[in-house]
Formats: structure tokens, C-alpha cells, sequence
């Protein structure tokens, strides 16, 4: 049955061999899940592993905070669409000396100042954060959508022990008014 392996902090853990473990997991219904802050990081562990990494990645979230080249990269990675666009220039024969030229031009379906001004969560306004996502399903790339990502509650987050004493306290008390009610059917 398929599994998941997320790795975050990817080049702090991985080698050349989990180059070799990526390229092997999908045979094995294994699927990873790869966190980094940059394609940089990726290089630095080894060019193998980047490129393995960036080839075999088929789902792309993209947070806040990219560099200009890693901007350039996923904008070129999402690719390109033909677009209608006016160009206008002078035009000495023209009445109004100028011209209006409408033609298509090959252009980013996302482009890369987009990708580098996506905003990260805010926590003094609680404004959410952006991400870029783009997916597959069923073998059918899927158009890129900009959607929020709004920080998880803070509950998530308090000591374990905290909610462990909570828990025995529930018990004891549970196990106390059971006492009771025994006690009162004894009488």
C-alpha cells in the first residue's frame, strides 16, 4: 500500500544515495514529499539531487521568499502561452504618426515578479500567507492558482505534558465519580 515520506530541511539529511532512494520509491508506492528554502541548497548537496528533485517533483508549492533565479526557474518550469499584445511605435506614414501593432507574443503563464511577490503570513495583522500551486491529476497538468495559507492554532503547539496532566486529571476524576456512584448503590 502507498506510503509518504516528508523530508523538510531536505539538504541537512540527504546524500547521493537518496538520489538513488528517490529515483527507486515511486516503484515501491513510496512517495516523498521534499521541503528546501531554495534550488541552491538542492546543488550544494549534490547536482544529482537537484536535478532529481526538480525533475520528479510533480506537485510545486511555492511559498514567499524565493530569490530572483529560483523566480526565473518556476516561472520557466510552469512554462509559457501565446498572449495577444499591442505594441506601439512611430509611424511617419501614419495620420497620427503613430502605429498600433497587435500580435501574439509568447509570454510566462506566471511571471517570475509574481512568483517573487507573493507575501508571507504576517503574524503582528494575521494576514495569511501566499502560495503558488501547481498540480497534476490524472497525467493533466493544472493551471497554476495562487491560494492563502493561514497559520495552524496555536493549541496545536502548547507542551505535551501539559495536555498528558489534563488527561490524568480527566482519568482520576472519572475514575473518582465512578467510586461514588458505587459507593451511593451500596447504601
Amino acid at each position: 500500500r502507498p506510503h509518504q515520506l516528508t523530508v523538510d530541511e531536505i539538504e541537512m539529511f540527504a546524500d547521493e544515495e537518496f538520489s538513488t532512494f528517490m529515483e527507486m520509491a515511486r516503484e515501491f508506492e513510496m512517495f516523498v514529499n521534499v521541503i528546501h528554502q531554495g534550488n541552491v541548497q538542492l546543488d550544494d548537496v549534490s547536482k544529482r539531487l537537484g536535478s532529481m528533485v526538480k525533475q520528479n517533483a510533480v506537485q510545486k508549492f511555492i511559498l514567499a521568499g524565493l530569490d530572483p533565479e529560483d523566480a526565473e526557474y518556476y516561472a520557466d518550469m510552469i512554462g509559457e502561452e501565446y498572449q495577444v499584445g499591442k505594441s506601439s511605435g512611430t509611424d511617419e506614414m501614419s495620420t497620427t504618426g503613430f502605429k498600433t501593432n497587435i500580435k501574439e507574443e509568447k509570454r510566462y503563464i506566471v511571471m517570475p515578479k509574481v512568483i517573487q511577490s507573493l507575501k508571507g503570513f504576517n503574524p503582528v495583522t494575521g494576514e495569511p500567507g501566499e502560495c503558488l500551486f501547481r498540480g497534476v491529476q490524472n497525467n493533466v497538468r493544472l493551471d497554476p492558482v495562487i491560494g492563502l495559507i493561514y497559520p495552524l492554532p496555536k493549541e496545536l503547539f502548547a507542551p505535551l505534558n501539559e495536555h498528558n496532566d489534563e488527561d490524568e486529571d480527566d482519568t482520576s476524576n472519572r475514575e473518582g465519580n465512578e467510586q461514588e456512584t458505587q459507593t451511593d448503590k451500596d447504601l
